[in-house]
């Protein structure tokens, strides 16, 4: 009986031991399973995930197996397929990170320049114009389409300035750009508001020259080089006289008679503003105080009725509103002006009757010709015409830098008596070389 029980005992342990042997080895099975199946259908998984478009499943599980049957090189592909992926869809920043951190892998290089290209291209979209060139221009040659972007971005620009009435700046801009598509059709735009702009100041001869470089077939350029064939332009005088008829001796009321052309014009129509100086005329001061007379009616090529810019005077004994009676010479060398009822063209009773003398000093006819235009310039800027903006500083007007291809709005103001300039804190050095700003040191 002893012995049968240790046999019992020694088979019991020998089972147990059998038992543990079996589970060794099927756990050692267990891990070679695990080990050499698993990944295999992990990395068939990927390949799959990779092949529907599934780049990020693909690019987590491909990064878990390091080398193992290649997993780092499928891995680069599944990032460089995202990033070409990214780069369709226009994510140029993302697609450039991954082609950036992929370089040398096929043709990374190449696509991560075209990513870099496409997000400096979306910077000019949005209006940074020069971000975007200073970027452009800071790249190798090795960048196929950087030329085409500058010339976008030179374009976007033009129109910019154009917006903000830098019109000489964009005229130059456009000129360079030749025949890119777009620019000669904007710079004959530019050129013709640019003309119409000087004519609102009457600055016939700027519009003449400007105008020359317009087609026959932009708007009414052609009508408009016709009548600047021979505009009327002439600057009178005579002695200060109130409305009242006083006369005051040593101050010298200055008229400037003009055409009056602009966009719509097809027949001479003349213009006129008044202001008085005491003594020689200062185009710094003159014009501050100017009366302007608006064209209401020309029975004839001598007689012309302009709004009065009393509107009605106390004078009137009628009671009828007024307007301004001009009569000129038949030489053109002098001119009479009279306040009339506006509906019965009489003079007014004691209203003031002037005679007017032509200017023959040049010198003296330009400044009060200046001096009036910055008047006029004053009042287009008031109005919100931008080309005239720095004509005023009042800050309910933008004001943008005067510095060639900026369109930063200019804060630092140099000025003197007859001219101002703005400048933005990116030009501060450029405002602080101005001579007006040493000018105005104390």
């Amino acid at each position: 009986m002893k012995n049968k029980s240790r046999s019992k005992q020694k088979n019991h342990r020998r089972n147990r031991r059998t038992t543990a042997l079996l589970v060794l080895l099927l756990a050692v099975a267990l891990a070679v399973l695990l080990i050499a199946v698993v990944p295999v259908l992990r990395l068939r998984h990927a390949a799959s995930a990779l092949a529907s478009g599934d780049y990020d499943t693909a690019i987590l599980i491909y990064s878990q197996y390091g080398t193992l049957y290649s997993a780092d090189e499928h891995l680069k592909e599944a990032q460089y397929q995202k990033a070409v992926s990214l780069l369709s869809e226009g994510s140029y920043s993302d697609a450039l990170s991954l082609f950036t951190a992929l370089s040398g892998y096929r043709d990374s290089g190449d696509r991560a320049k075209e990513a870099e290209l496409g997000l400096i291209s979306t910077e000019i979209d949005g209006g940074d114009y020069n971000g975007a060139l200073t970027k452009l221009n800071a790249l190798d040659d090795g960048y196929t389409g950087k030329d085409a972007l500058i010339q976008k971005a030179k374009f976007g620009r033009a129109q910019l300035l154009a917006g903000i009435g830098k019109l000489e700046n964009a005229a130059s801009e456009l000129e360079a750009l030749g025949d890119y598509d777009g620019a000669k059709d904007l710079l004959n735009s530019v050129r013709y508001n640019l003309a119409i702009d000087l004519l609102a100041i009457s600055d016939f001869s700027g519009a003449k020259d400007v105008l020359s470089s317009v087609p026959d077939s932009v708007s009414d350029a052609a009508t408009l080089r016709g009548l600047l064939d021979a505009p009327f332009d002439g600057v009178y005088q005579c002695v200060y006289t109130d409305t009242a008829g006083r006369t005051e001796p040593g101050v010298t009321s200055y008229l400037w008679i003009h055409s009056v052309i602009g966009t719509g014009t097809t027949s001479t129509v003349l213009g006129m503003q008044e202001d008085f100086s005491a003594g020689t005329p200062d185009a710094a001061s003159f014009g501050t105080a100017a009366l302007n007379y608006v064209y209401y009616q020309n029975p004839d090529a001598l007689t012309w009725y302009f709004s009065y810019a009393g509107s009605k005077d106390d004078s009137d004994t009628d009671g009828g509103d007024c307007c301004e009676k001009l009569v000129l010479s038949d030489d053109m060398k002098s001119a009479v002006t009279s306040i009339v009822d506006s509906s019965t063209r009489k003079e007014v009773t004691n209203a003031r009757t002037r005679t007017w003398a032509l200017v023959t000093d040049t010198t003296v006819a330009d400044t009060v010709r200046a001096g009036l235009r910055n008047r006029l310039k004053q009042d287009l800027g008031m109005t919100g015409n931008a080309y005239f903006a720095d004509a005023t500083n009042s800050t309910a007007v933008t004001h943008y830098c005067c510095v060639d291809n900026c369109t930063n709005v200019g804060t630092l103001v140099a000025e003197d008596a007859v001219s101002r300039s703005y400048y933005c804190e990116e030009h501060r050095s450029e405002y602080e070389k101005d001579s007006r700003v040493s000018a105005q040191e104390p």
